[in-house]
């Protein structure tokens, strides 16, 4: 299964919730991307993810249970030739809406699971702005070129590690631990860091 994620944040996130309107412009970008996974791997089974710091407003709430339970909603049902909503592209986004995980996350949560993720591949957390600061400059590089992009989970490792093909390392989330046990150990037994 391929699993595409969008990112919704605000710097005011109880008074700006996510509504209806917002929703199906989540829907519609939700939907061209699945458009270009489907051209690439036409039997793969595509699941949808928001993650945010954002709740759904009552209404946004509404929509979802409106898509997911199939009951008519007016604004989901909308034609709107001038944006080429048809019937069949609003049933796209009633199958999105209806199938979305939302997941709340604070900046904490997040940076400590894309952290986690980079000690994977032996990113210590000195390394670790600089892998954030290469992931930011290549999101936004695929954002200002327009259109939808389909990226691999090999792609991200690639900007996060900075190199080509890289693969998870075993013991790499645990060697920032046993290198500040081990400083512990030396301050503790008073021993020469030659002896270590």
């Amino acid at each position: 299964a391929i699993t595409l994620v969008q990112f919704k944040y605000a710097g005011q996130p109880i008074t700006n919730g996510i509504a209806t309107a917002e929703l199906i412009e989540i829907a519609e970008s939700f939907r061209k991307s699945a458009d270009c996974v489907a051209s690439a791997r036409p039997a793969a089974t595509v699941t949808y993810s928001l993650w945010s710091n954002r709740l759904l407003t009552e209404d946004g709430l509404k929509t979802q249970n409106d898509a997911n339970s199939g009951v008519a909603n007016d604004k989901l049902d909308k034609k709107d030739n001038k944006k080429q909503r048809t019937k069949s592209i609003n049933d796209q986004y009633r199958k999105i809406l209806g199938n979305l995980e939302v997941r709340k996350l604070n900046e904490e949560e997040a940076f400590e699971a894309l952290r986690t993720h980079a000690r994977r591949f032996g990113i210590t957390d000195s390394e670790f702005p600089a892998a954030v600061n290469s992931l930011v400059a290549f999101f936004f590089r695929v954002a200002a070129s327009g259109g939808s992009k389909v990226i691999s989970r090999k792609e991200f490792n690639e900007v996060l590690v900075g190199f080509s093909d890289p693969r998870a390392l075993s013991l790499a989330a645990q060697t920032e631990r046993m290198r500040q046990e081990m400083a512990n150990f030396q301050s503790n037994a008073n021993l020469p860091a030659a002896l270590l």
